[in-house]
């Protein structure tokens, strides 16, 4: 009966595994992802930045209706909602006005 219920858990233990590593490297790779963002907005020299009104002039341009904007770790971090009504969560380059991650939200 022993044996049985270790060769259980060592079988449970095997399978759960890859599935842990894989949700961990998922998380990691976000993670990379938007430090990247953050080091590439602190980047940007004051004198290259959009204001806050020529980015969501931009924004609107594509159909985007804001109801926030406020800088996050050098981006500018935008609330509203799309052409189609959904409401998104954006992180914009400050300098170009392009979207650099964008979430959608519920």
């Amino acid at each position: 009966m022993l044996k049985k219920t270790v060769a259980v858990a060592a079988l449970l233990a095997a399978v759960a595994t890859p599935v842990l590593a894989s949700d961990h490297s998922w998380r990691g790779e976000r993670e990379r992802a938007e430090h990247e963002d953050r080091s590439r907005c602190q980047a940007r020299p004051a004198a290259e930045r959009l204001s806050m009104a020529e980015v969501a002039q931009k924004l609107k341009e594509q159909g985007y209706s804001l109801r926030k904007i406020e800088v996050s770790h050098g981006c500018y971090e935008v609330k509203g909602t799309d052409a189609k009504g959904a409401r998104v969560k954006m992180y914009v380059d400050p300098a170009t006005a392009e979207i650099m991650r964008r979430g959608d939200r519920s």
